[in-house]
């Protein structure tokens, strides 16, 4: 009899082996750490009084259909910083460059000898996982300011400037 009952018991453990999955149809279940996506936003503040009325600053990237994007950032704004966020990613490894340009407006009357002009530019940098986690984050910074005669405005501007930035398959940043 307990021969019997140990077959039994073997026979409904290997039945009921074939009615169940190595996997999980539960969605939690998905690697929360996978990479997902990427995306970087400039920051732009204006450090010299003249800044906003002379120079028009501009932002050029490639987005993820491979279109060129160019933004400008508005200089009758009131704020003391503005930002541009690019569109988010999700192909990677992945690389490329941000491309700032500073120009001057067309149109301007000068009406003093010397302007103060200069301009903070941050970039960052981050991309994260499936459950929104931040796997990788980078920052990188230019400032410059100056005072300048206008015989030299044109001899400084246009300026610019090129972040360079990667993203390996595991989601994991450079900035330069």
């Amino acid at each position: 009899m307990k021969t019997l009952t140990k077959l039994y018991w073997m026979l409904t453990l290997i039945a009921c082996m074939g009615l169940t999955s190595c996997g999980s149809d539960d969605p939690k279940s998905v690697n929360e750490e996978a990479f997902s996506s990427y995306y970087f936003t400039i920051t732009m503040s204006e450090e010299g009084r003249d800044q906003g009325s002379l120079v028009m600053t501009t932002v050029s990237y490639t987005d993820y259909k491979g279109n060129l994007v160019s933004d400008v950032f508005d200089s009758s704004s009131d704020a003391d910083y503005q930002t541009i966020t690019s569109h988010e990613f999700t192909k990677v490894p992945a690389s490329g460059n941000i491309v700032v340009t500073q120009s001057l407006r067309s149109g301007i009357t000068y009406d003093k000898e010397t302007y103060n002009l200069g301009a903070k530019l941050t970039v960052s940098l981050q991309s994260y996982s499936v459950g929104g986690s931040v796997i990788s984050s980078r920052l990188s910074q230019k400032e410059e300011s100056a005072t300048l005669k206008v015989s030299n405005l044109s001899k400084v501007y246009p300026k610019t400037t090129t972040f360079k930035y990667t993203v390996a398959k595991d989601g994991t940043v450079t900035l330069q």
